[in-house]
């Protein structure tokens, strides 16, 4: 596993088979916009390997040659929420544990942690 960290920005790297890795590229954004969770489509996903890597600029060259390799790119948002109340994690038969019960970012096992 690899981590890269700068100024407001994360990036996680880690192997997932001879072949394949799987990394994340955490950045705050300046402005909310509508959650859009999809794999990008693959007439997208050229200009966003582009946008990516000039957020990049500066960075250790091996994460860029990382996300001009990719075969795929799915773009998730994360959002600060309000806190809930304990008794709002729980109704009836349904619990809320792991990333779903805990405003943090969900890297380096946060939500595992505390669904334990």
């Amino acid at each position: 596993m690899r981590n890269w960290y700068a100024d407001g920005a994360h990036i996680i790297a880690y192997p997932v088979s001879k072949t394949h890795i799987s990394w994340a590229f955490t950045q705050r954004e300046t402005k909310e916009t509508a959650e859009t969770w999809r794999p990008y489509r693959q007439e997208e996903i050229a200009h966003q390997k582009s946008e990516i890597c000039q957020l990049l600029d500066g960075w250790n060259p091996a994460v860029k040659d990382m996300i001009n390799s990719s075969e795929r790119i799915i773009k998730f948002r994360l959002f600060d929420r309000d806190e809930l109340k304990p008794s709002q994690w729980y109704s009836k038969r349904c619990v809320l544990v792991g990333d779903a019960a805990h405003p943090t970012s969900p890297h380096l096992g946060q939500g595992a942690n505390q669904a334990l």
